[in-house]
């Protein structure tokens, strides 16, 4: 009976040690548009509704936050565009980096 519960418990020993947790930073140039002060804290609480954590949008045109969870470049132009109230032509990039922990 001991190797039986041995050989249940020993794997799920292994893995629980080796738990990589990920998590993505994500930075979008929004442009000069930035200043305006009712879609910087609509753009917040969209992805603070999303779970982000970290959000700063500071004086260089940067709206960064990051995420548990991997979105492509489109999506995120989308939730900026879409129902953030952006124009298309003020988001100039959007980076996303991988960082595991």
């Amino acid at each position: 009976m001991k190797k039986i519960i041995i050989l249940f418990c020993f794997p799920a020993i292994l893995f629980s040690q080796s738990k990589i947790t990920k998590s993505y930073s994500y930075s979008v140039n929004i442009g000069p548009i930035w200043m305006c002060p009712y879609l910087i804290p609509k753009m917040t609480k969209i992805f603070e509704e999303m779970g982000a954590t970290n959000i700063n949008a500071d004086s260089t045109e940067v709206f960064s936050f990051r995420l548990d969870t991997i979105y492509h470049q489109d999506k995120i132009k989308n939730i900026f565009i879409k129902d953030g109230g952006f124009p298309d032509w003020s988001i100039k990039d959007i980076k996303i980096i991988n960082e595991e922990k």
